[in-house]
């Protein structure tokens, strides 16, 4: 089901795009192509729509233009890198949380640095993303109405600790990577 984005979060999206200076932007689950058309058509902003079922595809084909592509494919199997995008746009086309999972850790995978939007997420999506990705803001209207926008998170493995063993003191000494005392 296309479920469309509400004029307020084009409005949020379109300052937040402004503010972080974006000009390449991926549409995943396109559907009829309100996104595309507000920041392609009237915005003039490159941007790349991915559209699963092939009669919503066909009805949003009329607003390819030089600044809107179109692709009929899967989101959890197009090709990130078609483009190096700057931000990914959701407007919750999956059913499964583990699905949208799945396309988190394909655009980590890709991407050491880019911009994600969710658009309606439900509360289990919510959590998701919020162990997975940074919030860096958000705009909560309702349980399912919402709009977060968020960037990777990655995760700093704790500092290396090595035991030394000096001979002349016959025990084990515990050292940080930075060479100061660890006290067990």
């Amino acid at each position: 089901d296309s479920i469309p984005c509400p004029y307020l979060f084009l409005k949020k999206i379109n300052n937040f795009i402004k503010k972080k200076n974006i000009d390449q932007i991926c549409d995943l689950g396109s559907g009829f192509g309100k996104i595309l058309y507000f920041f392609g058509k009237i915005k003039k902003i490159n941007i790349d729509g991915v559209e699963l079922e092939k009669k919503i595809y066909d009805l949003s084909l009329n607003l390819q233009c030089d600044k809107i592509k179109i692709y009929n494919q899967d989101i959890l199997t197009f090709d990130l890198n078609t483009k190096k995008y700057e931000l990914f746009i959701f407007n919750d086309p999956l059913k499964n949380s583990s699905d949208l999972l799945k396309l988190i850790l394909r655009i980590k995978k890709n991407y050491k640095s880019v911009y994600l939007i969710f658009i309606n997420l439900d509360f289990n999506k919510q959590k998701l993303i919020k162990k997975n990705l940074i919030i860096n803001d958000q705009f909560v209207a309702s349980s399912n109405k919402n709009i977060f926008f968020c960037s990777m998170k990655w995760v700093v493995p704790p500092p290396r600790i090595e035991l030394r063993i000096y001979p002349y003191h016959g025990h084990v000494m515990p050292f940080n990577y930075r060479g100061a005392w660890n006290w067990l």
